[in-house]
């Protein structure tokens, strides 16, 4: 890559052997040279071109009393130069344009105590203003500005050879000597070893507090403290003898070339090939505003030992990142945009733009689809562009409209395959992000697409009136393009997820691909026909799951409908039960689920009454018992309280029990206990009498078969027939205990209750039984004799046959007796103690009342105050007389607002 031009300033060799270079401000040069000689030159841009023009405008001989002038130092801010020959000297600069005059560059002062100086530095510092640091062969020593001159501030001796190279940084200094790195304090001296495996220490100063030290062909970044800020570091390909930093590059000088690497990513950026180079300046002229130094602001010269001198012109930064770009080399391009200053407008594009043509790259080179994909989608890469890199998905008058910055070759087999893969994943992304926000944005520069204005479409026509070849609704070609891309990359679960709701698909367009002669798709034809929700596309798909399409795939043809069916509510009632027929009669139990199992809303149910009557018809004839009966227990299962459907199970499960081959009616097993079909309806039948509560036992008992004697007994009990329960059980079950186990839970102690003769209907079934069979005097005697307290004795008395032996109620009349008795006396004892106690309450009464109080013309009420005389008036137990209303009205003595205590009674007067 090209960071840098070389500009050759001189064509032939220079007169002077060069030992340092200055810049001052963008146009000025200072050359010292081994003769003492001090040159100042003029650089100036040539007009339409590349080239400069170099002009002397000063020459100063014996500019150093003696020796060569080995380092020089503007500091424009206060006017001076500083050299350093055989020692530091101060000199007074020109003003511009008087750069000729003989007493340019006038001699301040010279600083006597750094003489045998081998470096210095000048820096401004935040806590010492301007500072010079000399570097001597045991001293350093630290000078300060006055506003005059330097003034010596500290003086520290050091242990080491002459130092190399010296760098300000915060309150210390870092000093290259001739084998390692020290920081010393500024403050109080203290060495602090940093590195001591070099051959040529170099310090130079970086952006964010950090430092750039050579150590061998290393370039280590340390901050102020000397800790390393990188992992990694510069690699030379030869150990440097000076680098500059001109910001994002470190320019160091090897023997036969420069060599350019930047920081941002520590790659070779250049080689530019300069030989034997001995001197290289740099100067930022970044305004000092700025926090960050601003790339391309540098002004850079260099001087080899072939006595050329020539110029670095920095590269335009954009166009470095083009040429990134054209090679290529995306992600070093992204890194030297993040060189680019941070309020220029024009940044984030750039940014965008390289990525962009990064994610094409990508797609197009690299095979990374999903990689590619993804960065389309969070850089917001129009939808059209994207889906445009495959062919026959656009519309097919948006095709071959989009212009790439890239070469594409036709997709075929796996590759293709993955790349649909992977634009299903972008199309999945993207309409959820149209559904929510919008449109993508309109193209960028990268693509240029004649069809930019479909992605910020005016409001589309309806899909369905428009031919998918001139469709420019982005929505409508998104699901339409990713169903194509679904079914070609066979990506089924996007695919599922975009047809089981609302979605923009193209009908004719999708009907027409899922429905070619190649490889149809049915069963997706179904799911789009079902996700539009009209009566007229139900009415289609259901027929094609009918059609001869899926005559092969019969079972799978069932499964179709019945869930497809599910989905539909009591807008489609006529569409269920005409297309529910078929697979009624195929699978019954599970085609049952279409009316049990549906998906459907709360006030969206199927009316069960159609249903029931749908399930009655006599195609449904072979399977309605399999239907009907899970269907009524499903609906009461859900909380029907419908009397008709509790009804019907009743009767659905008699139908049942009476058509069962097993059934008898002289059987004597146990209701339930039976094999089978039968056992397990009547243990259901039963147990619904027993629970529900809201069939009509009237009404089932007028169709309810003689021989069920279990089940009738629970209808009677239902509606309080307690004789023919009992008859059920004492006769025709001959169940006593039942019999009386069922007394026990309908008696009721209040004679105005129907279960108070409960027993008496017991005693009357065992002794006047039905169809003139005899009594059971038995069974009558033990109930007499076991339960005569809940028995009317009168009323049992009179249903005993007139020819009962006295000797056999003997012991009925014995019970009777000792418990009337034994309630007697009871009762005689519970008046005495009643009278006693009624005795107490009087005497207690007469007591209280014959208390006396004496009221007289100064007597007043406790709480107004006033006067009592006539008035009612009561007596408090403590001796206070209010009166009566104000005792009523429950205020407080002395008409305070607490309420006083009530008297007990009886305490008025």
């Amino acid at each position: 890559m090209l960071a840098f031009n070389i500009v050759q300033l001189t064509d032939k060799p220079f007169p002077f052997r060069v030992e340092c270079l200055e810049c001052w401000g963008p146009d000025r040069l200072l050359i010292g040279t081994a003769e003492s000689a001090l040159l100042l030159y003029d650089i100036q841009h040539v007009s339409d071109s590349t080239g400069y023009k170099m002009s002397l405008l000063c020459k100063r001989d014996n500019f150093a009393k003696k020796g060569a002038i080995t380092q020089l130092s503007v500091v424009d801010e206060y006017g001076i130069l500083v050299s350093l020959s055989d020692q530091v000297y101060v000199h007074d600069l020109p003003a511009k344009g008087a750069e000729a005059m003989s007493t340019s560059f006038g001699l301040k002062s010279a600083l006597s105590k750094t003489k045998g100086c081998t470096t210095f530095s000048v820096q401004f510092t935040d806590t010492q203003g301007l500072v010079l640091i000399a570097g001597l062969k045991k001293h350093i020593l630290i000078f300060t500005w006055d506003g005059h001159d330097f003034t010596e501030f500290q003086d520290y001796p050091h242990p080491c050879e002459p130092p190399k190279s010296i760098v300000w940084c915060k309150n210390s200094m870092c000093i290259g000597f001739k084998k390692e790195y020290f920081l010393m304090s500024a403050l109080t001296g203290q060495m602090t070893e940093i590195s001591n495996k070099t051959s040529s220490p170099l310090v130079t100063r970086l952006p964010d507090n950090q430092l750039l030290l050579a150590v061998d062909n290393l370039g280590v970044t340390v901050d102020y403290e000397g800790r390393p800020t990188r992992s990694h570091a510069l690699i030379w390909t030869e150990p440097p003898a000076s680098v500059v930093f001109a910001y994002p590059y470190a320019i160091a000088i090897a023997k036969a070339f420069l060599e350019i690497r930047t920081l941002l990513s520590d790659t070779l950026t250049q080689v530019l090939p300069i030989r034997q180079a001995k001197v290289i300046c740099c100067k930022d002229l970044t305004p000092s505003a700025q926090l960050q130094p601003e790339a391309g602001k540098a002004v850079i010269y260099v001087a080899t030992n072939e006595k050329m001198i020539s110029r670095l012109v920095p590269v335009p930064l954009s166009d470095q990142i083009d040429q990134l770009c054209s090679a290529r080399q995306y992600s070093d391009a992204l890194v030297l945009c993040e060189a680019l200053p941070e309020d220029d407008p024009l940044r984030p594009k750039k940014i965008e733009s390289v990525r962009i043509q990064q994610a094409y790259s990508i797609f197009a080179h690299k095979g990374d689809y999903k990689e590619a994909m993804t960065m389309f989608f969070e850089l917001r890469v129009p939808v059209i562009d994207v889906i445009g890199l495959f062919t026959n998905l656009l519309p097919q008058d948006l095709r071959g409209k989009q212009r790439y910055n890239i070469d594409l070759n036709e997709l075929i087999g796996e590759a293709r395959s993955n790349a649909l893969k992977a634009l299903c994943g972008f199309l999945v992304s993207t309409r959820f992000r149209v559904a929510n926000s919008g449109p993508p944005a309109a193209p960028t520069p990268t693509t240029t697409t004649t069809s930019s204005s479909a992605s910020s479409p005016s409001p589309a026509p309806n899909p369905g009136e428009v031919k998918y070849n001139q469709c420019t609704d982005i929505p409508t070609i998104i699901d339409t393009s990713l169903l194509k891309a679904c079914i070609q990359a066979k990506e089924f679960k996007p695919l599922e997820h975009l047809l089981s709701g609302p979605n923009n698909c193209h009908l004719a367009e999708c009907e027409s691909f899922l429905l070619n002669d190649t490889a149809p798709y049915p069963l997706e034809l179904v799911k789009l026909y079902k996700s539009k929700q009209t009566r007229e596309l139900h009415t289609k798909a259901l027929n094609l799951l009918c059609s001869s399409k899926l005559s092969a795939k019969e079972n799978v043809s069932v499964q179709q409908t019945i869930d497809y069916l599910k989905c539909l509510g009591a807008k489609y009632l006529d569409l269920v039960l005409n297309y529910s027929t078929r697979v009624l009669l195929l699978d019954p139990l599970n085609a049952l689920t279409i009316f049990t199992k549906g998906e459907r809303v709360a006030d969206d149910q199927l009316p069960s009454a159609e249903v029931l009557a749908h399930f009655r018809r006599k195609e449904l004839a072979p399977v309605s018992l399999k239907l009907i009966v899970p269907y009524l227990e499903y609906l009461i299962g859900q909380g029907s309280k419908e009397p008709d459907i509790h009804n019907d199970l009743v009767i659905q499960y008699t139908d049942i029990i009476v058509s069962s081959p097993n059934f008898s009616s002289t059987s004597t097993t146990a209701a339930g206990t039976e094999t089978g079909v039968l056992g397990e309806t009547r243990k259901k039948l039963i147990s619904f009498l027993e629970t529900s509560k809201f069939y009509t036992a009237e009404v089932i008992l007028s169709k309810f078969p003689e021989h069920l004697h279990e089940e009738k007994a629970l209808l009677l009990a239902r509606i309080g027939e307690h004789r023919g329960v009992l008859n059920i059980y004492a006769t025709k079950l001959n169940q006593p205990r039942k019999a009386e186990e069922y007394c026990e839970q309908h008696y009721s102690v209040e004679e105005s209750q129907e279960g108070h003769d409960v027993y008496l209907n017991l005693l009357e079934v065992y002794l006047r039984p039905d169809g003139g069979e005899p009594p059971m005097v038995k069974p009558a005697f033990e109930l007499l004799n076991k339960h005569y307290l809940r028995i009317n004795i009168p009323k049992a008395l009179a249903l005993l046959p007139q020819d009962t032996p006295l000797a056999s109620l003997k012991p009925f009349f014995e019970n009777v007796i000792r418990d009337t008795s034994k309630r007697r006396r009871s009762n005689q004892v519970e008046k005495g103690l009643r009278e006693s106690e009624n005795l107490q309450v009087r005497l207690q009464n007469i007591s209280a009342r014959a208390r006396m109080v004496k009221i007289d013309e100064s007597t007043r009420c406790a709480v107004c105050l006033r006067h009592l005389r006539l008035s009612a008036f009561a007596l408090y137990p403590d001796g206070s007389v209010v009166h009566l209303m104000c005792m009523k009205n429950k205020a407080g003595p002395m008409g305070s607002s607490a309420a006083a205590p009530a008297p007990p009674a009886g305490k008025k007067l």
